[in-house]
């Protein structure tokens, strides 16, 4: 029996899907709910300053839900798979994604290009 594209996608949903208790479940260097609406907000205010389409954002948020369901971080850590999560849903999602180079000017130095790349490796890995 063949299965339509869509059937085959709608089966293997729950595999990628993001942990609804991933913050209690696997997060344990930190991550609080408070912490992924500041997130959720900062991928808002980027959609807004760079003219994003809204699909970019819940892109950029189910990437980070869907990492942060099978990787516990903080911190630094916490802000790169963000800076990650919105660097490749950009580049899905935007006709022009951004650069590392803008991420790391946003980041006001704190996040260097080699470890937004290395993190946007981990993420795809993760992500599978």
């Amino acid at each position: 029996m063949e299965f339509s594209p869509q059937k085959v996608l709608a089966l293997s949903e729950p595999t990628y899907a993001a942990r609804p208790d991933y913050i209690e479940a696997v997060q344990k260097h930190g991550m609080v709910v408070d912490w992924r609406l500041k997130i959720v907000a900062w991928f808002d205010q980027l959609g807004d300053a760079f003219d994003m389409k809204p699909e970019t954002i819940a892109m950029a948020t189910n990437y980070l839900d869907r990492y942060l369901s099978r990787r516990s971080c903080g911190g630094v850590n916490l802000q790169l798979a963000a800076t990650a999560s919105i660097f490749l849903a950009s580049k899905v999602e935007e006709q022009r994604p951004f650069r590392t180079s803008d991420l790391v000017t946003l980041s006001g130095g704190l996040l260097q290009a080699a470890d937004i790349r290395l993190m946007e490796l981990e993420l795809v890995s993760t992500l599978r």
